[in-house]
């Protein structure tokens, strides 16, 4: 069963180092490079917080939200 995350709010669509998420749970950020393979996996509570990614390089990835 998937339930819908409350007030997700991700920015900017184009990070260099830090990505910004807002949301009203606590849900947990994966990210993905585009082979598919889990790159980072985050715990974020609720409120405003942000995700530092300079430690993954320079490319296109895709970030799944799990509450």
């Amino acid at each position: 069963v998937k339930a819908e995350i409350s007030n997700l709010k991700v920015f900017p669509t184009q990070v260099k180092n830090e990505l910004n998420v807002s949301v009203d749970e606590n849900i947990s950020a994966v990210f993905y490079d585009i082979t598919g393979k889990k790159v980072k996996d985050v715990q974020v509570l609720s409120g405003d917080h942000k995700i530092n990614i300079s430690d993954l390089s320079a490319q296109i990835y895709m970030v799944q939200f799990k509450n």
